[in-house]
C-alpha cells in the first residue's frame, strides 16, 4: 500500500489555506490503510489538519450518498466533539455557533462551515461495517 501513499509536503505559510490527512506524525493527501477482516467495527481515527486562508473560512462539503452500508463516519473537533460533533451519514450533528455552522437542507450533500482558527484540526472517526469475505 505505501506505494498508493501520497505524502503532504510542510504547510506553506500563513495565511495560505492548507489541509491534509495526519497519520503516526506525517502528513498526507492520500493515506491507504490496509484493512482486515478484523477491523469490521473497530474505530479507527484519522487527524484533519487545517490551515486558514486570509478569510478565515473553511467549507467541507461531501455526498453521503452510498456511505450508510460502510460504516459509521464522524466528524469532530479534537476536543472530542465540544464544538463540532457531525454524524457524515446523515448529516445530523451538532456545532457551537461561535466555530461553525452546520447546513443539512439537503442530508446527502452537508455543508459544514467552519470560521474560527481556534479549530484547526478536525478528528474523523471511521468504524468500519460488513463482512470481509472470509470464513474463519
Amino acid at each position: 500500500w505505501a506505494t498508493l501513499d501520497i505524502y503532504a509536503p510542510a504547510p506553506p505559510p500563513p495565511p495560505a489555506f492548507d489541509a491534509a490527512l495526519g497519520w503516526d506524525g506525517d502528513r498526507y493527501f492520500t493515506q491507504i490503510l490496509a484493512g482486515l477482516y478484523e477491523d469490521i467495527g473497530i474505530e479507527h481515527i484519522y487527524d484533519i489538519q487545517l490551515q486558514y486562508s486570509s478569510d478565515n473560512l473553511i467549507t467541507i462539503t461531501w455526498d453521503n450518498t452510498v456511505w450508510s452500508n460502510l460504516g459509521s463516519f464522524i466528524l469532530q473537533d479534537a476536543f472530542g466533539g465540544v464544538f463540532i460533533n457531525v454524524n457524515m451519514i446523515d448529516g445530523s450533528g451538532t456545532v457551537n455557533e461561535a466555530f461553525a455552522s452546520l447546513d443539512n437542507s439537503d442530508p446527502s450533500h452537508p455543508v459544514l462551515s467552519i470560521f474560527n482558527t481556534a479549530v484547526n484540526t478536525l478528528k474523523l472517526k471511521v468504524t468500519p461495517a460488513g463482512s470481509s469475505g472470509r470464513s474463519r
